[in-house]
């Protein structure tokens, strides 16, 4: 849940307002990993 409530405060942060499904898209999309698992890559950094 700590990872969900994480990547909320990102998308709120970003611009993204209350919708952290479409950021989690956007930035797999992107990137081709979802924020959960960029932020576990950084954290084990």
């Amino acid at each position: 849940m700590a990872d969900t409530d994480k990547i909320q405060n990102i998308a709120e942060s970003v611009g993204f307002g209350n919708n952290p499904q479409y950021f989690s898209q956007i930035f797999k999309k992107n990137t081709g990993m979802s924020p959960s698992s960029y932020i576990k890559i950084i954290q084990s950094k």
